[in-house]
């Protein structure tokens, strides 16, 4: 006996089948949405966006990833010129080993940030109430007390850093103090690079330097490489 209510619901099959064209149009609208809010809480460029992608979808392709970078109103407009940076020898070959620390202003309010110039390149900011000695002394002990001392902190000539309270936290902790100023002339490249990336994902997602930083320590620094993503260098878990 056949079933009335199959009978009225039943639609020929050509119906069901619709055109390549739509098909193939709808299954890349659905990954370039998805992609697209991805996108906006960071707004890297193709290699990494397409390295974080493909973590929460492995089928997305790199064809609509770098079309969802490139369509992206905020990353063109907040697009600054490239720029070139002494190179110098301040990278060491082990990772916290040496630690370049500086103090920089994003929208009026002082920013002490700590750079690994491992291979790993692992970034702390941390906002300050002023950009005193006790401050930065303070925050460093907290760093050193949670990862554990380096063997050398690089610095500027800034009166701060050059502080008895900063001297006396490093002797303390058994590290040693080096001046870029009086060692290094031309100025600490790895800084002023990591410096220009964070303020510039900062303009572009309209987001604190923090959040930024977050993004920048997930993320690969060398095309889509695990081996080159900051957070493990120092991490050892997922």
């Amino acid at each position: 006996m056949s079933n009335k209510a199959e009978k009225l619901t039943r639609v020929k099959k050509e119906w069901l089948k619709g055109d390549d064209a739509t098909n193939s149009t709808a299954h890349i609208v659905a990954p370039g949405t998805n992609l697209r809010e991805q996108h906006n809480q960071h707004h890297f460029g193709v290699e990494r966006t397409c390295y974080l992608a493909k973590k929460v979808d492995p089928t997305a392709t790199k064809e609509v990833i770098k079309k969802t970078a490139y369509e992206c109103e905020r990353c063109q407009s907040i697009n600054p010129a490239r720029s070139v940076h002494e190179s110098g020898e301040l990278g060491v070959s082990r990772n916290w080993a040496r630690l370049a620390i500086d103090v920089t202003h994003y929208k009026g309010l002082p920013n002490l940030t700590m750079v690994d110039c491992g291979p790993g390149r692992f970034a702390i900011w941390r906002a300050q109430r002023k950009s005193a000695a006790l401050c930065i002394c303070e925050e460093l002990d907290q760093v050193f007390c949670e990862r554990g001392p380096v063997e050398e902190v690089l610095m500027d000539h800034a009166t701060t850093f050059r502080s008895r309270e900063v001297a006396d936290l490093l002797r303390e902790w058994n590290v040693t103090p080096f001046f870029l100023a009086a060692y290094r002339p031309s100025g600490n490249g790895i800084v002023e690079r990591h410096h220009r990336t964070i303020k510039t994902l900062s303009e572009r997602g309209r987001i604190l330097p923090p959040r930024a930083v977050f993004w920048y320590n997930m993320s690969p620094r060398n095309g889509q490489l695990d081996t080159t993503i900051p957070y493990k260098s120092v991490h050892c878990y997922e």
